[in-house]
C-alpha cells in the first residue's frame, strides 16, 4: 500500500459540502435507525447539526485531508466558559419530519440524546471522530488522536480529555488504550442495544 499524504485542518465554512458528505456515512454507521434510510434525509439532519457549529468557542474540529479530499474528522468539545452560550438552533426542522417521519425522527432523537454528554469543568471531550471506511488502518485515526491529546495538553484549562466508546469494538478500545486511555465508567441497556448496536458504551478518559 502506498504512503498517504495527509494534512489536518480547522473546520471552516467552506469544508461544509464535503463534512456533509462524510458525516452521510457516519450517521448511517452510527445509529440503527439510519441504515435503511436514505441519504437526502440524513443530509438535512447533518445540515441542522452543523448550523453555527465553527463559530462556538467551546469547540474545535479538525478534518483530515487527502489528496485534496476529506476523509476524517474529529471534534472536540468542553464546558462553556462563564458568559459563553451555546447556539440556539432547532436540532430538527420542519423538512426533516417530512423526510424521516414522526416515528423514524423520534428514533433518532433519543438515539442522538443516548450518546450525548455534557463535559465538566477542565474536560476536553471527543465528541466525534470518524474516517471513511476505504481510509480506515493507514495512519489518520492516530494523527487524529495524536491532535487532539496534543491540543488539550497545551490548554492550561484541561486536565482530562475523554471519549465513549461502543463496546462492541474491541480493537477502537486497545487503540486508545495505546494513547494511555483508561476505562472509568461502563453504561448498558437494552435501549441502547437496540438503537445503537451495542448494549454497553464505555466512557475512557485520559488524565492530563
Amino acid at each position: 500500500m502506498s504512503e498517504i499524504t495527509l494534512q489536518l485542518e480547522t473546520a471552516q465554512p467552506h469544508h461544509s459540502e464535503a463534512l456533509i458528505a462524510l458525516q452521510v456515512v457516519a450517521v448511517r454507521n452510527r445509529f440503527k435507525i439510519a441504515q435503511a434510510v436514505a441519504d437526502e434525509p440524513i443530509k438535512l439532519f447533518v445540515e441542522q447539526r452543523l448550523l453555527n457549529s465553527f463559530d462556538e468557542p467551546f469547540s474545535h474540529c479538525v478534518v483530515a485531508c487527502v489528496d485534496e479530499h476529506i476523509v476524517g474528522t474529529l471534534c472536540l468539545t468542553w464546558k462553556p466558559k462563564s458568559g459563553e452560550e451555546k447556539a440556539r438552533s432547532t436540532l430538527f426542522s420542519k423538512a426533516m419530519f417530512h423526510a424521516w417521519g414522526a416515528w423514524k425522527l423520534l428514533m433518532l432523537a433519543y438515539s442522538v440524546h443516548l450518546i450525548k454528554h455534557e463535559p465538566v469543568a477542565q474536560e476536553c471531550y471527543i465528541a466525534d471522530l470518524f474516517v471513511l471506511p476505504e481510509y480506515q488502518g493507514q495512519g489518520i485515526e492516530t494523527r487524529l488522536i495524536q491532535w487532539a491529546c496534543d491540543l488539550a495538553k497545551k490548554e492550561a484549562n484541561f486536565n482530562l480529555i475523554s471519549v465513549h466508546l461502543n463496546d462492541t469494538d474491541k480493537e477502537i478500545a486497545q487503540f486508545f488504550e495505546t494513547f494511555f486511555f483508561r476505562t472509568c465508567l461502563q453504561k448498558g441497556s437494552f435501549v441502547r442495544s437496540l438503537l445503537l448496536g451495542s448494549h454497553r458504551w464505555n466512557y475512557m478518559a485520559l488524565a492530563l
